[in-house]
């Protein structure tokens, strides 16, 4: 499947709609659960029974050369499994040039694997703006190709729904 035209949807819909999954996903919002709910969906679907430990990478953006291994593993090719993918925590946390060093990054990402960056800022924040805003563009022409922003805001609905869903996995 083609990546999904629709470049920017919330986790619920994220998680309910099942959209392909291009090269480079955002994942913004501040809620802890939903982002490694997400995460751990993205995995399952690009792996489904590949090798993860052969196949897939966590960096945080805070170790020392960390764009270097993120360039690295997401230009690797995957062993035994369709992709690779690449979590990128703590986009966050980072201040305004080593956030532009990785956006650039993000905008040379070769195609085939999955690189999922975690920039957990609210959607609406100025400082840090978000990564998906900081092309002044639309995030579906991220780098001159298709990207997916998972907004992970908070809302009633979508926490009591994560909650009953979790629950009903738990037999309870």
């Amino acid at each position: 499947r083609k990546p999904t035209a629709e470049a920017r949807m919330n986790y619920r819909d994220f998680i309910d709609k099942k959209p392909a999954l291009p090269t480079l996903v955002i994942i913004e919002g501040t809620e802890r659960l939903f982002v490694d709910s997400a995460v751990s969906t993205i995995i399952d679907r690009v792996l489904e029974d590949g090798d993860r430990s052969l196949n897939c990478d966590t960096i945080d953006v805070l170790e020392q050369g960390a764009i270097g291994k993120i360039e690295a593993a997401a230009a690797a090719f995957a062993f035994l499994a369709p992709a690779r993918v690449v979590i990128v925590k703590n986009a966050h946390a980072l201040n305004a040039e080593p956030r532009r060093a990785l956006w650039k990054m993000a905008q040379t990402i070769p195609g085939g694997n999955v690189v999922v960056i975690q920039d957990l800022v609210p959607t609406t924040s100025k400082r840090p703006e978000p990564l998906s805003r900081q092309s002044g563009r639309n995030a579906s022409t991220f780098a001159g190709k298709n990207a997916l922003v998972i907004d992970t805001t908070v809302s009633t609905t979508a926490r009591r729904q994560f909650v009953q869903e979790t629950l009903a996995d738990l037999e309870m």
